[in-house]
């Protein structure tokens, strides 16, 4: 009912998704990565934007 969403805090499904989101951000652990495939694949990244003309990313 009405007020029990009210004393939960009135948010709207928006409001709900995004502290989720954000909820799901702060708790983000990246999976472990063997340093030379990190190393591999941060040279592949350089190398191609190097081939790439500059762009807004």
């Amino acid at each position: 009912n009405v007020e029990s969403w009210e004393e939960a805090g009135a948010k709207d499904m928006r409001q709900r998704a995004y502290d989720r989101w954000t909820g799901m951000l702060e708790a983000y652990v990246p999976p472990p990565i063997d340093p030379a495939t990190k190393e591999a694949l941060e040279a592949f990244v350089a190398r191609r934007k190097g081939e790439l003309p500059d762009a807004w990313y």
